[in-house]
């Protein structure tokens, strides 16, 4: 593959190619693609990824298309956090909180309260510690824990998918 290039000392290649072509061959540069020494293997197929964009208009664009982006990621968010929520209320109505607790050891529902669905739709599932006994029912304790497991992989996977779309929006091919 050969583009243009600017003006320097013709190389024996490029004298080469201008006997043949003439004075069209003079404007030209090697762009080959190049594979280190030692580099075993057979080359099946080359693909050369570039953006090619208005920089004023694609910015604009970039931006709108990460926002919108961003707003979809909330929204899978909190929809997921309302399931949560009712998947919560349903498996806890009409128990009593032992005290509930976040990461920073802070009280997020007192100990003797009633589970209320309005209690679970406030909370931020990420920063709860999931590790507590929610009731005194020991298999109540494990479906628990394992619908914040369930929670915590949705999230995870809904986070991954978010910053993989922002990255092909942001850099493109």
């Amino acid at each position: 593959k050969i583009t243009p290039k600017g003006e320097t000392d013709p190389t024996p290649e490029e004298k080469l190619l201008r006997a043949i072509f003439g004075d069209k061959a003079g404007d030209v540069k090697d762009a080959s693609l190049k594979v280190p020494p030692s580099v075993e293997g057979t080359v099946i197929d080359t693909k050369l990824f570039s953006r090619k964009r208005d920089e004023l208009v694609s910015r604009k664009e970039e931006k709108k298309r990460v926002e919108q982006e961003e707003e979809r990621h909330s929204q899978k968010v909190a929809e997921l956090n309302q399931q949560w929520a009712d998947k919560m209320y349903s498996l806890l109505r009409d128990k009593t909180s032992p005290g509930v607790l976040n990461y920073s050891n802070v009280e997020l529902i007192p100990k003797g309260e009633k589970y209320k669905k309005s209690v679970f739709e406030e909370l931020d599932p990420v920063n709860i510690n999931e590790n507590i006994d929610w009731a005194t029912d020991g298999e109540l304790v494990k479906k628990v824990r394992r619908l914040f497991a369930n929670y915590r992989e949705l999230h995870r996977e809904i986070d991954t998918e978010a910053k993989r779309r922002k990255f092909a929006i942001q850099v493109g091919d």
